[in-house]
């Protein structure tokens, strides 16, 4: 919570005697909270003296450093890095045991000055992913990562039995490039051990009936890797549709169970956000969509999974943007409606350089934790505007919102097919 400009006056006060306090600890002078420990060393070098109970430590330049797991095992990212990377939880903790040792007989304004660096240091995050400044590790098409940093995500797919006789496309390299690219059709997110939430764009029953698979666990879908299971049945929502593709973009896999049940367990689920993203939330996605609009117009996959971080924006913002009011489009029946693109059934994201694009439909928008929490999903990766090498903040991706649709995943989980068909549930 923001605090008022007297407030801000006492916490600036307040920091600049904590760093002279600092001065006389590293100094020898007395802390009545610290605990002795001279020599302790971080694997980058630093040396640390006059740990207090809660490891919060005075360095060779006489500033204050939390020390945790993350610290001992040589983690130096800045406040900023950790934002982005999805331990904004980590980095809170972190400054709320130095902003008690810096005010140990006022515990609230201890949280103030915490809270308030927090905030800063998010403000900073998400002025740099505007662009107003560079970073490095915030480049175009994401940073890549290992699958154990988004244990959740899963790879649609043909599965492996699926022959170029069954499906002639697989071998026709000059359209879909190698055959690892021609099998890949989406991404989805496991939500349960049996159960991978998708888009319904990403659906053809024929396909399904060909042989869809999800690839659990892997990293580069270029190499054998991870753990394939056959999908059995699907459920698309009914009230997705073309040319009506702006609503209820959204379908529900369901698992062969014998092949889910050998999945490691270390192939988590994530959990599903049961509330409203607020505006400026950070936010992650991964997959394995295109990186670029020079490849081929097909060929929509990149081996490495790959991660990008964004911030959410508001609907209201975000309708109010060319071409994302509302559409005509005309339906089955030949009936010619208007249709709201931004509605309060998806959430708009954004960030400068970075986008979900191709190949990445259906995979997983969601909200970062802390290291050993369950990561919350957000959203579905549903459409954007204008292409790959187009980012910017007046052109934002849009996502299925999970949390009106919590109720319909669990029916959906009652009427899936087990014959590799589609079923549609309203």
């Amino acid at each position: 919570m923001p605090v008022t400009f007297v407030r801000r006056a006492i916490l600036a006060l307040t920091l600049l005697s904590g760093f002279v306090a600092s001065g006389q600890a590293a100094s020898g002078q007395a802390d009545p909270a610290a605990s002795p420990a001279s020599g302790f060393t971080l694997p980058d070098g630093t040396v640390l003296t006059d740990c207090n109970a809660e490891m919060v430590c005075v360095d060779q330049r006489d500033q204050f450093l939390a020390i945790d797991e993350a610290v001992l095992r040589g983690d130096q990212r800045s406040g900023i890095e950790m934002i982005w990377d999805g331990d904004g939880a980590l980095l809170r903790d972190r400054l709320v045991r130095v902003a008690r040792r810096r005010t140990p007989t006022d515990p609230q304004l201890a949280h103030d000055i915490a809270e308030e660096d927090y905030l800063r240091t998010e403000e900073a995050a998400l002025f740099l992913a505007l662009g107003e400044q560079t970073s490095s590790g915030y480049a175009a098409g994401g940073v890549n990562i290992l699958n154990r940093a988004a244990p959740f995500v899963a790879q649609l797919r043909y599965s492996d039995r699926v022959t170029t006789a069954m499906v002639p496309g697989l071998a026709d390299r000059q359209t879909f490039g190698a055959e690892w690219q021609a099998r890949h059709r989406c991404g989805g997110t496991l939500i349960a051990r049996e159960w991978v939430l998708t888009a319904a764009h990403c659906i053809d029953p024929a396909q399904v009936k060909a042989g869809l698979a999800v690839q659990l666990g892997v990293t580069d879908i270029s190499k054998p890797q991870g753990y394939q299971v056959e999908v059995d049945g699907v459920v698309v929502h009914a009230g997705y549709g073309r040319p009506d593709i702006y609503h209820d973009d959204i379908a529900l896999l369901h698992l062969k169970a014998d092949q889910a049940a050998r999945v490691p367990a270390s192939v988590a689920p994530a959990a599903l956000l049961r509330s409203v993203p607020r505006p400026g939330m950070l936010v992650s996605a991964v997959g394995w969509g295109r990186i670029s609009n020079a490849a081929g117009a097909q060929i929509n996959a990149s081996a490495h999974l790959a991660r990008v971080n964004m911030f959410v924006l508001g609907n209201d913002q975000c309708a109010d943007l060319p071409d994302y009011g509302p559409v005509r489009v005309k339906l089955a029946g030949g009936t010619w409606v208007m249709r709201e693109r931004v509605h309060p059934n998806v959430v708009c994201v954004f960030g400068r350089g970075v986008k979900t694009c191709s190949g990445d439909s259906g995979g997983p928008l969601y909200q970062p934790s802390q290291p050993g929490a369950v990561p919350k999903l957000v959203g579905v990766v549903s459409w954007n505007k204008v292409g790959c090498d187009i980012t910017s903040d007046d052109r934002p991706g849009v996502y299925t919102r999970v949390q009106p649709y919590l109720d319909w995943i669990e029916q959906a989980k009652r009427i899936a097919p087990r014959n590799r068909t589609v079923a549609k549930l309203k």
